[in-house]
């Protein structure tokens, strides 16, 4: 699949994040979203937000595989839920939420989409 581009791409990206977001809120016991829609992109921009200023100052990848990866997608879950009013992930939803948003982020082709 070729990379998008401009508006449409950052509109797919939004979309795709809003869906591994979705799919994992829904899934986690200690993830929740009582927001609706509004709160999934919110939720998706804050998470986008978070990892590009963690791969910017401690040098993560967002492709960051194994436990380094799951650490840092709980860390990211976590973050999310104390930044997004409607969006709550405990501890423990952090930690089921990162290894579930891996495997659904890995089904459903964002890394596509991403620059």
């Amino acid at each position: 699949m070729e990379k998008k581009t401009g508006i449409v791409g950052l509109i797919l990206r939004l979309v795709v994040s809003m869906i591994v977001v979705a799919v994992t809120t829904f899934l986690v016991p200690g993830m929740s979203n009582s927001g609706g829609f509004g709160t999934l992109a919110i939720a998706a921009i804050a998470i986008a937000i978070i990892q590009h200023l963690l791969a910017s100052i401690f040098g993560l990848s967002r492709a960051a595989k194994g436990l380094s990866g799951f650490l840092v997608t709980a860390l990211i879950l976590y973050l999310a839920g104390k930044f997004v009013s409607g969006f709550n992930v405990s501890v423990i939803g952090a930690l089921i939420g990162g290894l579930l948003f891996g495997v659904v982020d890995a089904i459903i082709p964002g890394d596509k989409l991403h620059d």
